[in-house]
């Protein structure tokens, strides 16, 4: 049985294959987050101009929202509410979460993120960044991308499966 992860990453490019290949070479350099293989779906990628887009992109960011509101509620539970209470943290897991919230905000991709931006390294979407898309929309391209682990025991201690 095969566990798999889907991203959207929105990416820049002259048509499909050219944003693909800009998105597979950048998850076969990046270093912080492997697959046992990994694809990209033509059929459930849109580009900019297609209706569907901004929805599927909006989407995306908000899944990104939900994720860091889920680690920002554990925390809470975990009795940190304040950046004073974080300094002062002993156990592991609280700390962990801090540190993948940092992540979400500093732009660095990693198993969590649904939707990434590639030309900004960011999960969200600039103001610049969208006026871009909407002066050039046959340039931008939200693929969307699934990465598979073949080991049960991979995807359990990355996906808690």
């Amino acid at each position: 049985m095969k566990y798999h992860k889907i991203h959207k990453i929105l990416v820049r490019g002259d048509d499909f294959s050219h944003a693909e290949k800009r998105v597979t070479g950048f998850f076969a350099k990046t270093t912080i987050l492997r697959y046992d293989t990994l694809s990209v779906s033509a059929e459930e990628s849109l580009q900019a101009t297609q209706e569907a887009f901004w929805d599927e992109l909006e989407a995306g960011i908000a899944a990104n929202r939900k994720v860091m509101a889920e680690f920002a509620a554990e925390l809470k539970d975990s009795k940190v509410t304040t950046l004073e209470e974080a300094l002062t943290l002993r156990d592991a897991y609280s700390c962990k979460l801090i540190h993948l919230i940092a992540h979400f905000l500093d732009g660095f991709i990693g198993i969590d993120s649904v939707f990434y931006s590639l030309s900004e390294d960011s999960h969200w979407l600039s103001p610049a960044e969208q006026k871009n898309i909407e002066t050039s929309p046959q340039k931008y391209w939200l693929l969307q991308v699934k990465g598979d682990f073949s080991s049960r025991e991979e995807a359990s201690f990355i996906l808690n499966v």
